[in-house]
């Protein structure tokens, strides 16, 4: 995707596309269109707009020509595929419709179902929202399978991100076509969930909003600000862009966000008082005499930390990949690097949480280079949304450098009964159960996935998604007489925390599926048979065991540990052949460093290598 145009303007061509609405966005795209060579029709019931529109248009292409950008031949062409109309009824051949007009979910819900009732079968209605959810535009509408969401940036011309958002009925030739044709044109179409706010827009509302709390805070000027954030890397200041987006935009978008997504995109006490335009003036003024004596470094983590907390947020929650979630921060809000590699720099994996005022949902004892985790949520230890958050916390913490081995415990009686119930009956949509289910296994991937062995002391009940927790640990130790099992059928739902992949691989097909489908537990004793758990331990010793085998196990070389996992884990997914292989360039890496070559001195030298896990942390093995 994003090839270049020139390299892929085939696909363009004799394109058709019109443009609704001549506000700044519709004019902008339209006239990238046309300087990209493709026929375009801008409608508008604004005469005095399309007007305005052509003379600017005209400008632009004596320009062009003028600096040798286009010969006059191509801009008399370019020109003669540029209409302009004031009807729908003149865009009845258009291949593609564009719609930008005012942010409103009954104004575009009604225009796409004006829009559905002509044309041709395939034409395909694109919706420029940046807030609103395609699949609630799409509602009631002739063809929803023909509506996506394909929300462009400002400047149009030179931003080469466009967000392409499927809705829920937007069917997959839809999608294709559309990434076409963005792609034939220079842009990346940067897919992502249809969510309010998107992907973009929710780090950029989170960056301003804590920008402008600064300002009304006093913390510093505007000015100030801005100068701090530019002097860090950012192309523009956050006030910069208030004024270059508009603050109209900027408050109707977090008025959006804060109800999606609540107090975190509180906007109220910033425009207290103040109309929008004397909000501007307010927070576009100051002396650098009024400034606080807040450092720029202090200004800087106040503006960026929102930021990056909710671009961990959108990763959780499968909004958009990490490899495209940087390339938008870069290209879209000018960072000068993407929210990830900056939470890395700044030594850590993942962008940080502010501290909440509740009480951890985990107790950590660290000893002899064994961390001891304990699930500590009474009554049931379930795997709310915050103990999750408060684990993945935990896995970045500076002192678990130190730690070799993990164990898992459950505080009380329970190991864990599994996901909380009331969360489960508070979640509104398919889309938003579906994202909890990825922020889910996220954090049983980044357990499974680690250098580290982890061991579960599976010490009372473990029940759902406490048994896809201990499933994703490398060791089970269990109680006798503990009982464990699945029972999300009872509920009418799956396992939602890879628990219809891991435990097949663990027990095979078909006791998995029995499993599954009743939702029946099995005794510590049945487990052990079957192959679910490694060891049955007598009741109350099952921590002091599992923390025994730890010790042992941090006594090895943490790199020949890393070694070892990352092999057997791997290998068992790949082909017999690609494994053998895999084994073998671990096992070559191993003995190179540790049977270095022989020195001009004569003495063994000893090679250095790194290995790298698969969430960037790297681990040296060898002397330097």
């Amino acid at each position: 995707m994003g090839a270049p145009a020139a390299a892929g303007r085939s696909e363009a061509e004799g394109a058709r596309v019109a443009v609704i609405g001549a506000g700044r966005m519709g004019t902008s795209i339209a006239q990238w269109l046309a300087v990209s060579g493709v026929p375009v029709t801008l409608c508008s019931r604004n005469e005095e707009s399309l007007q305005s529109f052509r003379r600017g248009i005209e400008k632009h292409f004596v320009g062009r020509v003028r600096r040798g950008r286009m010969s006059e031949a191509e801009s008399c062409l370019s020109l003669e595929s540029l209409r302009t109309v004031q009807r729908h009824e003149g865009l009845d051949d258009a291949e593609f419709i564009i719609e930008c007009v005012v942010e409103n979910l009954a104004v575009k819900r009604a225009l796409f179902q004006e829009l559905g009732r002509g044309g041709s079968g395939e034409r395909i209605l694109c919706s420029n929202t940046s807030s609103l959810a395609v699949s609630e535009i799409a509602l009631d509408a002739v063809h929803p399978d023909r509506i996506v969401g394909t929300h462009f940036f400002q400047p149009v011309r030179f931003t080469s991100v466009v967000e392409v958002v499927p809705g829920r009925e937007t069917g997959s030739e839809t999608v294709a076509r559309v990434e076409k044709l963005l792609s034939s044109l220079g842009k990346f179409p940067l897919r992502v969930q249809d969510c309010p706010g998107f992907l973009v827009n929710r780090m950029l509302a989170a960056y301003l909003l804590a920008a402008a709390r600064m300002a009304r805070e006093g913390v510093a000027t505007p000015k100030r600000i801005d100068r701090a954030l530019r002097e860090w890397g950012m192309q523009l200041g956050p006030f910069e862009i208030i004024k270059l987006v508009g603050v109209d935009l900027v408050l109707e978008i977090a008025r959006g966000l804060k109800a999606a997504y609540g107090e975190r995109f509180r906007f109220d006490d910033l425009v207290e008082g103040l109309d929008p335009g004397s909000w501007l003036a307010v927070a576009s003024a100051g002396a650098e005499s009024q400034d606080g004596s807040e450092s720029d470094e202090t200004i800087v983590d106040r503006a960026l930390l929102p930021l990056l907390e909710e671009a961990r947020s959108c990763l959780h929650e499968g909004v958009a990949s990490a490899e495209d979630m940087e390339r938008a921060a870069i290209e879209c809000l000018r960072m000068p690097k993407g929210p990830l590699a900056l939470a890395r720099e700044r030594g850590i994996s993942r962008p940080p949480v502010p501290a909440a005022s509740r009480r951890s949902s985990l107790e950590v004892e660290i000893a002899q280079q064994v961390a001891i985790v304990a699930l500590n949520d009474p009554p049931a230890n379930s795997l709310t949304i915050a103990l999750m958050e408060d684990f993945l916390r935990l896995l970045d913490r500076a002192e678990l450098d130190s730690v070799r081995a993990m164990v898992i415990v459950g505080a009380g009686r329970v190991f864990s009964a599994g996901v909380d119930p009331s969360e489960l009956g508070a979640l509104r949509s398919a889309e938003e159960a579906s994202r909890r289910s990825r922020h889910g296994q996220e954090l049983l991937e980044r357990i499974e996935g680690g250098w580290k062995p982890v061991i579960a002391a599976i010490n009372g009940l473990c029940l759902g998604g406490g048994l896809e927790l201990a499933l994703a640990c490398h060791f089970r130790f269990c109680s006798e007489g503990v009982r464990l099992g699945v029972p999300e059928v009872q509920l009418g739902i799956i396992p939602g925390l890879g628990g219809t992949q891991r435990l097949p691989r663990r027990v095979g097909l078909s006791r998995a599926l029995d499993l599954v489908l009743t939702g029946h537990t099995i005794k510590a004793e049945r487990a052990f048979e079957i192959g679910l758990v490694d060891r049955v331990v007598s009741r109350g010793q099952v921590l002091d065991e599992a923390r025994k085998y730890a010790r042992r196990l941090a006594e090895r070389d943490p790199s020949v540990v890393a070694a070892v996992l990352r092999t057997v884990r791997d290998g068992a997914r790949l082909p017999m052949e690609a494994g053998l292989e895999l084994e073998a360039e671990t096992f070559g890496r191993l003995a190179g460093a540790r049977f270095g070559p022989i020195g001009p001195d004569g003495a063994r030298t000893t090679l250095e290598w790194q290995f790298v896990d698969e969430h960037g942390g790297r681990h040296e093995h060898g002397e330097k």
